[in-house]
């Protein structure tokens, strides 16, 4: 689960730490009644905080020493705030060799962004990526080296990054053979989930179960967990794949 601690703390600047240990702890709580495994993403905004205060903020929530924080993601505005800006923050957190690191990039900007994301902040997963479309090079390097682009249809069109949906870069780079798994983004700001935008890759690239599952085996490899935890969802997975394509008989 991502969250932003200062999207709900910035308003009314409650404590961002207090905001940290009530999310988690609801969601802790409510995961538990459903046995579903559950980590989480802390998301650090590029219009609210400088390198030098995500530091501050971050070091306090280290020392609460919850091992469920398994990534931390940089969002916001890329056309004012360059990735430049960030890089004392990211070299902090690669530093602490904890956590995973997800970089949004190349959603209104250009594959360059998605470059810096990777060479100057560490970058393990792009937010997006849409832009990596127009540059071979780097769609090579990040086969090469498992970087997942996560991508989002209905929130892509919304905010204006790709408004021809029919034409977004997922279906291309799906079936090139690029990295590549379909997201929702925000569900309560975009108004729509994971299967609103299945809905969209079956009406405009026919999308098939099949692609759906690679996809989704893509979506495991993506993940911030072990390999020895992708290796048992994954085999989750294949029996629920297998008793859903027995029901569609």
């Amino acid at each position: 689960m991502r969250f932003a601690p200062e999207h709900f703390a910035e308003y009314n600047d409650f404590d961002r730490i207090e905001v940290v240990k009530t999310v988690i702890n609801a969601a802790d709580r409510a995961a538990k009644e459903i046995n579903l495994p559950i980590n989480y993403l802390l998301t650090y905004n590029r219009m609210f905080q400088t390198a030098e205060q995500m530091i501050e903020q971050h070091k306090k929530i280290d020392k609460l020493e919850i091992p469920s924080i398994v990534g931390i993601d940089l969002a916001g505005d890329e056309v004012n705030y360059a990735p430049e800006l960030y890089i004392p923050f990211f070299d902090y957190i690669k530093g602490l060799n904890k956590y995973k690191i997800d970089i949004h990039a190349g959603e209104i900007t250009g594959p360059d962004q998605v470059w810096s994301a990777i060479e100057k902040l560490h970058a393990d997963r792009i937010g997006h990526g849409i832009s990596a479309i127009k540059d071979t090079k780097l769609l090579e390097y990040l086969k090469k080296n498992d970087i997942y682009l996560c991508q989002c249809i209905t929130s892509n069109f919304q905010t204006g990054s790709w408004v021809d949906s029919p034409s977004h870069p997922l279906n291309d780079l799906y079936k090139m053979g690029y990295p590549v798994c379909i997201n929702s983004d925000d569900p309560s700001v975009q108004d729509a989930d994971l299967t609103d935008d299945y809905l969209k890759c079956v009406e405009y690239f026919d999308f098939s179960a099949e692609d759906f599952y690679k996809l989704n085996i893509n979506a495991i490899n993506a993940s911030f967990i072990s390999e020895n935890e992708k290796r048992i969802l994954i085999s989750k997975f294949d029996k629920e794949y297998k008793v859903f394509l027995e029901k569609l008989k």
